[in-house]
């Protein structure tokens, strides 16, 4: 049997679905196949949160997860400056919308795409992050789209979630405590990514494949 040691990094939309479809074919062991997943809609995030506060964006914490696309799940349970909740730190009420802030996210790759026709160069900061994590073996922690195996009750689907990124790739998936809403968000989200697999293994049957990517 090959010793098979490398590692496999996704980034064409619809990014969860296409990490899974490789996933099956490559052969890898778990973890060795990733995909960009919500990394670059988590920068956006902290991007944002930090100019609201008045912080460097390094330093923002918290994660988007779920899918890369309409229904990702900005966690902003797992939001900490300085060691400090958002709630805390923000105690002007500056990023008291929630909803609003997650919608700006989720529409960054649509009004990039509006104005100049594309995305590029985010996503490929992104994929090169997680290159560099990996050719490093710097095991930081970074939300990528991974194979949940139990993961608040989700298997056999990709999503993204904070993993600790290394030489042998996804080397550990970590499962923040969430809010009871985020928590119903992620499992939504994930319960879209297993309609949309279904639906692409239903046309692949048929010879056809009805599924567009969602905006970068």
């Amino acid at each position: 049997m090959r010793d098979l040691k490398g590692v496999i990094v996704v980034a064409a939309n619809p990014v969860d679905l296409m990490t899974l479809i490789a996933a099956r074919t490559a052969g890898l062991p778990a973890g060795r196949v990733i995909g960009t997943g919500t990394l670059l809609d988590t920068s956006r995030l902290r991007q944002l949160l930090a100019s609201r506060l008045g912080v460097a964006p390094a330093s923002v914490e918290g994660d988007v997860l779920g899918e890369h696309g309409d229904s990702e799940v900005a966690a902003f349970s797992t939001v900490r400056i300085g060691g400090l909740a958002l709630e805390q730190f923000d105690e002007a009420g500056r990023t008291t919308a929630h909803a609003e802030l997650a919608e700006d996210v989720r529409q960054a790759g649509y009004r990039i795409v509006a104005g100049k026709g594309f995305t590029s160069f985010g996503v490929a900061t992104a994929t090169v992050r997680i290159c560099e994590a990996i050719l490093r073996d710097e095991k930081v922690v970074l939300p990528v789209s991974v194979m949940l195996t139990g993961q608040y009750g989700v298997s056999n689907i990709f999503l993204s979630l904070p993993c600790i990124l290394g030489a042998a790739g996804a080397e550990r998936i970590l499962a923040p405590d969430l809010t009871a809403a985020e928590q119903a968000a992620l499992l939504a989200s994930a319960d879209t990514l297993k309609k949309a697999l279904a639906t692409l293994e239903l046309s692949a049957s048929e010879g056809s494949s009805p599924l567009h990517a969602p905006n970068t």
